[in-house]
Formats: C-alpha cells, sequence, structure tokens
C-alpha cells in the first residue's frame, strides 16, 4: 500500500535524509575490503527496560548472526550516551564520531534546519 504524503511530512522526510546522508558517510566496504556486512539502524530499548541487559543482548546476537552467516563486519550508529555505552563494554570498534552540533552546522548550511 502506498500513500501519498502532505508537504509537512515530505520536508520532515527530507531533513531525515539529509542528517542520514551525513551520518552515514562512512564506506564500509571499502574500508574493510570486504562485500557483505550486518547493518542496522542503532540501537533502541524502551527505558523502563534498560536495566534488563536487552540492549546487550541484541548486540551480542548480532555477533552470533555473523558467525552463523559467515559475515565479518557488523555495523550501526549509535546515538545516545547509553548505547555508546553497551558497544563499548562488548568492544565494538569506532570507525567515526561526530557531535551532534557538527551535524547541526552542517544541515544548517544546507538550509535543511
Amino acid at each position: 500500500m502506498y500513500k501519498l504524503l502532505d508537504d509537512v511530512e515530505t520536508e520532515k522526510i527530507e531533513k531525515l535524509k539529509d542528517f542520514m546522508d551525513i551520518i552515514y558517510n562512512f564506506d564500509t566496504y571499502g574500508h574493510y575490503k570486504i562485500d557483505e556486512y550486518l547493518n542496522s539502524c542503532g540501537l533502541a530499548v524502551d527505558p523502563d527496560y534498560e536495566t534488563f541487559g536487552i540492549d546487550t543482548e541484541l548486540l551480542r546476537s548480532r555477533e552470533a548472526i555473523c558467525e552463523a552467516f559467515d559475515i565479518k563486519v557488523t555495523s550501526t550508529i549509535f546515538t545516545s550516551t547509553h548505547s555508546n555505552s553497551v558497544a563499548d563494554e562488548l568492544d565494538f570498534k569506532v570507525d567515526g564520531g561526530m557531535r551532534y552540533n557538527d551535524v547541526r552546522k552542517i544541515l544548517s548550511s544546507k538550509g535543511t534546519l
């Protein structure tokens, strides 16, 4: 099913697309010299359940999936202090980083904000 979006929603989607273009500006294939990798759009757990370790198990499950399918690299973008700390605990490698204020400046310069 397709739904036509009104102009306000389309504008929000364009802003999100600009944001994603900035933060996904990393060539995982070239950097690791691979043909495939497991990707996701981040890590989110309802704050009411953060103390249950669900976030840790979600990241561990990515490792198990990679092992089962012989995928050498998993990649995601962590945007909160909490998800970054979980990734750090599991020794996920950081390939890049950007502060929100820097993203905001880039988007402002493009007229997106």
